[in-house]
C-alpha cells in the first residue's frame, strides 16, 4: 500500500488551530490509528517549531529546504500508513521547498497531498482582524483594515484562492491537491477536524468527542473593541491581551450580561460589499477549474447583505467598560507594575 504524506497548508483562520491542537493532544492514540503527527523537535529542530503547527519550519526555519529533507527521512523511517503535517504558514511556503519535500517522499515511495481549506473572503478578513488584535495588538478600527486592504488592491493579503490552488498543483500534482471549503454547512459534521479526518481516510471514533475547543476562537464584538482601544493606549506592551480577553468573557457570563458576537457590524454594509464584489469572479473563476461540482456561489457569505452597523461607542458601555476597569485593577496589576 502506498504510504501518503498530507500537507495541511492552511488557510489560516479555517480551523487551522483546531486541527493542530486536537492532533498534538492525540498523538499517541492517532500514531495507534496509523497517522503520523511528528513533532519537530524530534528533527533535531528548535523546540519553537512544536508549536504553531507542526510543519512551521518548512516556511519559517533558516533552511527550509534541509527541514524538507529532515521531514522525508523521518517519515519514511516510521513506516506509518499515513502522515500528518500542518501550518498555516505553509501557504505562503515556496514552490521550491514544496518540491522539495515532494521529491524527497517520491525518492521513498511516499506520496505527497496538499491539502487547502478555503474561505468566503470577506469572513476570512473580518476574522483575521480580530486575530490581529490578539496576537500582534493592533489598533486599526475594522472598517479601516477592509477599506486599506482594497486600498492595496486586495493584494496583501492575498485571497485570490485560484491562484494559490494552481501553483500547489503545479507543485504536487492536480491529482494531489484536495480543497475543501471551510463554511459549516460544507464540512463532515459541519467540524473541521472531522473534514479532515475524512480527508485523511481515518476513523475519527472517539478522538474530536470531549476534546477541549480551540484556543483561538475569535472575540465578542464587546471584547474585539475593548481589545483595540486598549492596544492604541497600551504603548508599553504592558497588558497581557489574551488574559485581558479571558477576564472580560468571564466577567460578563458570570453578571449574565449578553454579547454579541457580529463582529462584521463594526464594518460597514458598503465596505463589505465592495469586498464581496471584487472577489466575485475570482471565486467563480476558482469553482470553475477546482470546485466544478459545488453549485455557484461557491463560497456563499454568512454576513447578511443589510444590516446596522455597531459604533464603537455603542459597544463601549458601562458593562465593558467595568469588566475591563475589574481586569486592569485585579486581573493585572502586578505584571503592570513589574514593567514600571
Amino acid at each position: 500500500m502506498t504510504r501518503t504524506l498530507f500537507l495541511h497548508v492552511g488557510y489560516g483562520r479555517c480551523g487551522t488551530t483546531a486541527i493542530q491542537d486536537l492532533a498534538a493532544a492525540r498523538r499517541d492514540e492517532l500514531r495507534g490509528r496509523g497517522l503520523l503527527y511528528l513533532r519537530p523537535s524530534d528533527l533535531g529542530l528548535d523546540a519553537q517549531f512544536d508549536r504553531g503547527g507542526n510543519g512551521r519550519a518548512l516556511a519559517q526555519a533558516d533552511d527550509p529546504p534541509a527541514v524538507a529533507d529532515r521531514i522525508a527521512a523521518h517519515v519514511a523511517a516510521a513506516g506509518c500508513p499515513a502522515s500528518l503535517v500542518s501550518a498555516e504558514q505553509l501557504i505562503g511556503a515556496t514552490d521550491d521547498t514544496l518540491a522539495r519535500l515532494v521529491d524527497g517522499l517520491g525518492a521513498h515511495g511516499i506520496r505527497a497531498v496538499a491539502v487547502v481549506y478555503v474561505r468566503e473572503q470577506r469572513e476570512w478578513l473580518v476574522s483575521r482582524w480580530a486575530q490581529g488584535l490578539k496576537s500582534q495588538a493592533w489598533n486599526m478600527p475594522l472598517d479601516e483594515y477592509l477599506t486599506e486592504h482594497a486600498q492595496r488592491g486586495f493584494r496583501a493579503p492575498r485571497l485570490d484562492y485560484g491562484l494559490r490552488c494552481r501553483r500547489l498543483a503545479a507543485v504536487f500534482g492536480p491529482e494531489n491537491l484536495v480543497v475543501r471549503r471551510f463554511a459549516r454547512d460544507a464540512l463532515v459534521g459541519g467540524d473541521v477536524r472531522l473534514d479532515l479526518f475524512e480527508v485523511l481516510g481515518l476513523d475519527p471514533s472517539g478522538l474530536v468527542d470531549g476534546a477541549q475547543p480551540s484556543s483561538n476562537v475569535s472575540p465578542a464584538v464587546q471584547e474585539a473593541v475593548l481589545l483595540r482601544v486598549t492596544n492604541a493606549a497600551d504603548t508599553r506592551g504592558v497588558v497581557e491581551r489574551r488574559a485581558m480577553l479571558r477576564s472580560v468573557a468571564r466577567n460578563y457570563e458570570r453578571n449574565g450580561w449578553p454579547r454579541c458576537h457580529d463582529l462584521f457590524r463594526l464594518a460597514s454594509p458598503d465596505t463589505l460589499h465592495a469586498a464581496g464584489d471584487h472577489y466575485a469572479p475570482l471565486n467563480e473563476a476558482f469553482r470553475a477549474e477546482f470546485l466544478p461540482d459545488v453549485p455557484a456561489p461557491v463560497l456563499p457569505c454568512a454576513f447578511p447583505d443589510d444590516y446596522d452597523a455597531l459604533t464603537e461607542d455603542d459597544c463601549l458601555d458601562i458593562r465593558a467598560v467595568t469588566a475591563l476597569t475589574e481586569f486592569l485593577c485585579y486581573g493585572s496589576w502586578r505584571r503592570v507594575e513589574g514593567k514600571q
